[in-house]
């Protein structure tokens, strides 16, 4: 469930760029996926003989996906904290929102 507003119902930019930037690290973990799926994938009908390279882009790909679902897994749990803690969320916007205005000047 989406939620991107916080005490008092007003819109929390925060949160609506964490569930961006979650939606965006499931389309490269979908992405990643389907590399795996032709890098270990078959030729003509019959299982390919792994060679040194495919094996290694395997595991990299495997690797990759490992570390964006860890992210993604961490940024959901904040996601649910922000929402479930009416006073964190302003606190955390506050202090986001102080240093962005600090580094435009």
């Amino acid at each position: 469930m989406k939620r991107t507003k916080h005490a008092g119902d007003a819109p929390s930019p925060m949160l609506a760029g964490v569930d961006a930037l979650i939606e965006v690290l499931e389309r490269q973990v979908v992405e990643l996926a389907s590399q795996g799926e032709v890098a270990s994938g078959t030729v003509r009908g019959a299982p390919s003989t792994p060679s040194v390279a495919r094996v290694a882009r395997v595991a990299t790909v495997s690797a990759q996906m490992e570390d964006l679902d860890l992210f993604i897994h961490r940024l959901k749990q904040i996601r649910d904290w922000l929402q479930q803690d009416a006073r964190l969320l302003p606190v955390v916007d506050d202090v986001i929102g102080k240093q962005v205005r600090a580094l435009e000047q």
